[in-house]
């Protein structure tokens, strides 16, 4: 059964932690792929961790005390180099995504980080 998300910004937290240590574990490109997914960046309204607007709404629901708010600083870091530069969808369907992830994947690990809902 899934919890409503306390992120008042409708950033799916646990996806995008799922998705920073996937790239990590199982490399960028598959990191990336999941980030996408779960930003939802190919909808009508993506939720990526930038859009976090550091309310602490998150932060007073994570059982585990988790820094949520500097940790999605760190996910867009990692997953989120261009996005400043040009809308991820027109990357992904105008160039090598390939390409991308092997110019990125210089950024050492800085630890997993989790999330779960209560």
């Amino acid at each position: 059964m899934s919890t409503p998300n306390p992120c008042l910004q409708k950033i799916n937290i646990q996806s995008l932690f799922t998705a920073y240590n996937a790239s990590f574990a199982l490399g960028k490109m598959y990191g990336t792929n999941a980030y996408l997914a779960g930003a939802e960046a190919f909808s009508s309204e993506p939720h990526y961790a930038s859009y976090c607007v550091k309310c602490g709404a998150c932060e007073k629901r994570c059982p585990q005390h988790i820094a949520i708010r500097d940790s999605l600083v760190a996910v867009t870091r990692r997953l989120e180099p261009l996005l400043d530069y040009v809308e991820i969808q027109d990357f992904v369907l105008n160039h090598d995504i390939h390409a991308f992830i092997r110019i990125h994947e210089q950024q050492n690990f800085r630890g997993a980080i989790s999330w779960t809902y209560t």
